[in-house]
């Protein structure tokens, strides 16, 4: 009798795995053919977004920051002024000796990796 109890159990756990392999081969399936569907559309965009390698230049030095072309450099403004504990209307950025927008982008601005940008705070 419990032989037959063990062999139940064993053929109604292979079973329960069968069903388990069959339902995830469709979920895969079904994740391959619409690719949007439970993936967040911005991480797709992520991937995609092109990137940049831009110095960034101070009275400190010089460090190296990798952004994505449409990031606008206001995220560096807010890095920059939180680092120096300082208000963000205080520092002024350059490039190729003109005044930057921090709505501006990489892309506008039509940099390429390794472009510098410099990093000017009027007063704290």
């Amino acid at each position: 009798l419990k032989k037959q109890e063990l062999a139940s159990f064993a053929e109604s756990a292979k079973q329960l795995l069968k069903d388990v392999e069959e339902s995830s081969k469709f979920e895969v399936n079904d994740s391959l053919q619409s690719p949007v569907d439970g993936v967040d559309e911005k991480s797709l965009q992520h991937s995609e977004r092109p990137k940049i390698v831009i110095s960034v230049q101070d009275k400190d030095g010089t460090k190296q920051i990798r952004m994505f072309m449409d990031d606008k450099f206001e995220r560096i403004v807010k890095t920059y002024a939180d680092k120096i504990k300082c208000d963000q209307k205080q520092i002024v950025l350059s490039f190729d000796g003109d005044k930057i927008s921090s709505s501006e982008t990489p892309a506008s601005l039509g940099m390429e990796d390794d472009d510098i940008i410099e990093v000017h705070v009027k007063s704290c």
